[in-house]
Order: C-alpha cells, then structure tokens, then sequence
C-alpha cells in the first residue's frame, strides 16, 4: 500500500511516501529564490541583484561585521545614504563593491574606507579596507 503526505515548505514541496514500511522522503521544488525576494541576503539563481538589494545588505553585512569585531563600533554613525556601490570585475565575474568613508577614522591623516564585495545576485563575499 502506498500513501502520501504533502506538506507545504516557504520554497519546495515535500512528499513522504510509505512503501512497505519504509518511509521515503522526496523533495520537488518549483521555485527558486532571486535576488530583492528575500530579506535574509542569500539568494540563488543568476538574476542579478539591483541596488537598493545590495544597499540593504551592505547595511546589514555592517552591522554583522560591528557585531563580531571586525569593525570598530565607531562604524555604527553610517548611515545607509553614506555607501556608494559600483559593478566591479572580480575574480569569479561582476561583484558589487560598496564603500564607505568615515570620517571620524583616521589612518595617516586621511578617512579610512570600508569595501564590502558581494556577488552580481547580492551574496556577501568579503569586506576589507583596501578595495581589492
């Protein structure tokens, strides 16, 4: 006798199925996740992200890096407005480079900036304070 049950995911669907006595647990997707639908910051597929996506990422990819140390918590006074992005070639394709000065650091005299790269679909992949 086989029997099924369907339970309904975010993304996919599940079926569990029993045949004689072995439960079996198949998975069919029929959606994938794009860039600009999730708030999460994690995003499959090859749509590319637009700016406000990244822009909010930028700004939560910020705060993660204050929160474990990375950053210093004078970083906490940049505001959204205050990151600049632009499409850069990468080393694995188009990446979006966002940075922000601030002002109130200083390395030699001069305000430190902070680059935060992110794949073309919005995905974060590096921060650094040299722009490569």
């Amino acid at each position: 006798m086989i029997r099924f049950k369907v339970k309904f995911a975010s993304v996919c669907v599940a079926a569990i199925v029993w045949i004689a006595g072995t439960t079996i647990v198949v998975f069919f997707s029929n959606a994938t996740a794009r860039a600009g639908e999730s708030s999460s910051c994690h995003f499959h597929g090859d749509k590319p992200a637009d700016e406000p996506t990244v822009r909010s990422c930028a700004v939560k990819r910020l705060g993660k890096l204050i929160e474990a140390k990375k950053v210093g918590q004078e970083w906490k006074s940049i505001k959204s407005e205050q990151i600049s992005f632009e499409v850069v070639d990468g080393k694995k394709g188009k990446e979006w480079r966002a940075s922000v000065t601030n002002a109130q650091i200083t390395a030699d005299g001069q305000p430190k900036t902070l680059y935060m790269f992110f794949t073309h679909q919005g995905n974060f992949i590096e921060a650094n304070f040299t722009g490569k």
